[in-house]
Parts: C-alpha cells; sequence; structure tokens
C-alpha cells in the first residue's frame, strides 16, 4: 500500500511533511504552490487511498484558513 517514487521517504513522513509545510501556509495561494511543490497526486497515483488522505489534508489547511480569516 502507498505510492512508490525516487524519493525514499515513507509515506507517513510525506504526509506529515504535506501536513506541516501546509500549516506554514498563510492563504490558499499558498497551500496551492506547496501542494505543486509537492506534487502529491503524482506521489501516489495508483492509490486512491493515498491520494484521499493528501486531499483531506489539504482540504482540512483551506478551512482552517477560512476560518482563520473570519476572526
Amino acid at each position: 500500500m502507498g505510492g512508490v517514487d525516487a524519493d525514499s521517504t515513507p509515506d507517513a513522513e510525506f504526509f506529515d511533511e504535506l501536513r506541516d509545510r501546509l500549516a506554514e501556509a498563510k492563504d490558499a495561494a499558498s497551500v496551492e504552490e506547496i501542494w505543486t511543490e509537492l506534487d502529491p497526486m503524482a506521489r501516489f497515483e495508483g492509490s486512491d487511498l493515498d491520494q484521499e488522505i493528501c486531499q483531506k489534508i489539504k482540504a482540512r489547511r483551506l478551512r482552517d484558513l477560512e476560518k482563520e480569516d473570519g476572526k
């Protein structure tokens, strides 16, 4: 289970890095830049579950940013 990439980072560590990097984003544009840089959909090509996990991490950060903007 999980994607295979030339980068030998274990999947769990990749999810943590994605979550941590997105947490640093101050706006939606920064989220998109980080998403493009890390390219989780390519890393987990062929693994719907892992792609879904990445999409949920991104969606959660975007929701959190909306809440922060609403304060």
